[in-house]
């Protein structure tokens, strides 16, 4: 009988901390509709030149990790890479997301983009890129970027 009162009394401290753990709720079909909504309201504010609604997708502390480049951090720093991108001729991106998968309040992405240029007075030209994104819960329950990486497809 003392034996089973303290196997009783190990298990109960082993299994206790797991019974009191709050489990997020995480449904990857879901989580992937959200991202693929603001992928799409983000293709159109580069479509639109709108870039407070390019920016709007990234949490204030985003870091974006651009190929050949430095480390681009703050919500503040990505809207003036972005207002460069847009005087340079970026008219559309459209994102494809390939795979999404995380837990709780963290998720990545993995896709690919096409992207169309047209510099003034200039021919249209077309580009692609492949990328990987970490994306977070925000306490509205919508997601938004926590950091961006990607780089040139090869042709």
């Amino acid at each position: 009988m003392k034996h089973l009162a303290i196997v009783l009394l190990v298990l109960g401290v082993v299994f206790a901390p797991a019974s009191c753990t709050r489990q997020e709720s995480y449904d990857v079909g879901q989580i992937r509709k959200s991202i693929e909504e603001v992928n799409a309201s983000y293709g159109e504010a580069i479509r639109e030149g709108n870039l407070a609604g390019v920016v709007a997708a990234y949490t204030d502390d985003a870091t974006m990790v651009p190929p050949d480049g430095d480390l681009i951090k703050g919500k503040q720093a990505i809207e003036e890479f972005y207002r460069r991108l847009l005087q340079m001729g970026v008219k559309d991106i459209v994102l494809t997301t390939i795979e999404v998968e995380g837990s709780g309040g963290t998720a990545y992405e993995i896709g690919k983009t096409k992207i169309r240029i047209q510099p003034e007075g200039q021919e249209t030209t077309q580009d692609s890129t492949k990328y990987m994104v970490i994306w977070k819960r925000q306490a509205d329950g919508k997601w938004k970027v926590q950091a961006d990486i990607w780089n040139l497809s090869s042709r």
